[in-house]
Parts: C-alpha cells; structure tokens; sequence
C-alpha cells in the first residue's frame, strides 16, 4: 500500500485552514480517519488521502474579490482563481449580476486593473 505522500499532507493542512471552515473541516478529518480505522493522516494510503482531499475541496467558504464584494464558492473554485488570478475570479464568479462574465462593466475592476498595471511598470 502506497501512504498518503507529503504533498497530500500538506495540501489537506492547506485545505483546512480556511477560517470559516476550520471546525467543520477538522470534523470531516477526524470522521475520515474514524471511518478508514486510522489514527492520524500519516497512516492514510494515497487513495485515502485523495479522497479526503475530495471532500474538502467541496466545502464552502468565503472570497472576497479585490474590489472586497464577497461572495461564498467551494474550495476548489477558490484555489482555482488563487492560481488563475482575479480576473478569472471577477470574470466568472463576481456576485454582481450587472457584470454578468463582462469585467469591463465594472468599475471596481478598472481601477484594480489599472494600479496593477502601474506596479509593474
């Protein structure tokens, strides 16, 4: 059996350090681990460890746009726009309807644009 690898680890540690899901992601560990008769992570196969990853991509939690509109999606999504930036962020899950997948009806983003142009010049 090949153990839970330290990527997964700490992707999972990742994963449950969101504030607004803290208590309910140490839940879903503690369940995981209770379930598959393990003590601690380390004792996970990389299925294991896979799936509890699975199951903490799909929680909710709160993401604030760099405009601060928030809105709640689930941690894959936000990890997602985390890697991809804002704009993927603002393009496809801005909770504004008025945007509606046009970036370019914002405002907000305009000016956020703009002063990210000027650091890099």
């Amino acid at each position: 059996m090949d153990l839970i690898t330290e990527r997964q680890v700490e992707y999972i540690k990742i994963l449950s350090s969101y504030n607004c899901s803290k208590k309910e992601d140490e839940a879903d560990i503690i369940n995981y681990l209770k379930q598959h008769g393990k003590q601690n992570l380390l004792q996970l196969s990389k299925k294991e460890g896979g799936e509890l990853i699975q199951i903490l991509l799909k929680r909710q939690s709160e993401y604030t746009f760099p405009c601060g509109k928030k809105t709640i999606l689930n941690k894959q999504k936000i990890n997602c726009y985390n890697v991809l930036g804002f704009m993927e962020a603002c393009m496809h899950a801005c909770p504004d309807e008025r945007i509606n997948g046009n970036i370019h009806n914002c405002s907000d983003f305009e000016k956020f644009y703009e002063a990210e142009l000027d650091k890099t010049a």
